[in-house]
């Protein structure tokens, strides 16, 4: 999982495929899970989640809500 941190630092890396130089793989993004609390019932939606997601940075994936098991 992610994010991983370090001295409180992010650490970021990337799978490699071999004869990849590590020095040229840029490390520019880290993936992180945004949970949103006491949204309105009307704003339960993928398109509000993606809203969110590209307000704080780039939209990934949504996840509906599930009650129960």
């Amino acid at each position: 999982g992610s994010p991983w941190t370090f001295n409180n630092q992010l650490s970021v890396f990337a799978v490699l495929s071999n004869g990849i130089d590590p020095l040229e793989t840029p490390l520019l993004k880290a993936g992180f899970w945004v949970q949103v609390h006491n949204l309105p019932s009307g704003m339960y939606s993928e398109s509000i989640a993606k809203q969110f997601g590209d307000f704080i940075g780039e939209f990934v994936e949504y996840q509906a809500i599930r009650n129960g098991p």
